[in-house]
C-alpha cells in the first residue's frame, strides 16, 4: 500500500489507464475471434476471459480516478494484480448492465459472481496450462472445445464491444 498521496497516480492517469486497458481489452477480444477462425479453441478461450479482466481493469480505475487518495492508496495494487478482483468487476458491471442479451439462464447475478470469478480465473489458466492433479490426472488445453471457446469469446465481445460503447456508462466523463 502507497501512504504518500503525493505519489499514487492522478485522476488523469488512471482515467488514461482506463483507455488503454480498454482498448487493450477490444484488441485481445480481437485477438480470440481470429484464433476461433483458426479453431485454436483453448487459446481463444484464455484470451477472451482475459479481455474481460481487461475490461474489468478498466472499471476499477474508473472509480479509482473518482475515489479520495486512501481509497486508491488501498486498491491500487487490485489493478496490477487482483486477477480474481478485475473479473469480478467485469462481472458486476455486466450483471448490472445485464449483459449478455439473451434468455434469463446467461444473465449472472450478483451473488453468482466470486464463484464465477474464481472459476473465470482457474479455466483463463486452462486454455493455456497443463496441469496435473495430486491425483495424477492430467488437464489439457486440448479439453476445452468449439461449443466453450465460442461461447465465452461471444459473451466477452458484447461486454466490451456494447451497443453504444462503455462512453454511455452514466460515470464515465
Amino acid at each position: 500500500m502507497v501512504s504518500d498521496p503525493e505519489k499514487l497516480p492522478g485522476r488523469s492517469a488512471l482515467i488514461e489507464f482506463c483507455h488503454a486497458a480498454e482498448a487493450n481489452a477490444r484488441d485481445l477480444i480481437s485477438d480470440a475471434e481470429v484464433l476461433l477462425e483458426k479453431e485454436r479453441w483453448p487459446r481463444a478461450f484464455a484470451l477472451a476471459v482475459l479481455a474481460q479482466e481487461e475490461f474489468g481493469k478498466c472499471l476499477m480505475a474508473m472509480v479509482l480516478a473518482m475515489a479520495s487518495p486512501d481509497v486508491v492508496s488501498a486498491h491500487l495494487h487490485e489493478l496490477r494484480s487482483g486477477h480474481i478482483r478485475k473479473l469480478r468487476s467485469a462481472l458486476e458491471h455486466e450483471a448490472l448492465l445485464g449483459l449478455p442479451e439473451g434468455p434469463p439462464e446467461l444473465l449472472v447475478s450478483m451473488d453468482q459472481i466470486p464463484e464465477i470469478a474464481r472459476d473465470g480465473n482457474d479455466l483463463k489458466q486452462w486454455g493455456f496450462y497443463v496441469d496435473i492433479s495430486e491425483d495424477g490426472s492430467l488437464r489439457q488445453p486440448s479439453e476445452i472445445g468449439e461449443r466453450e471457446a465460442k461461447a465465452v469469446v461471444a459473451r466477452v465481445h458484447k461486454v466490451v464491444h456494447p451497443p453504444g460503447g462503455l462512453h454511455s456508462v452514466p460515470f464515465w466523463p
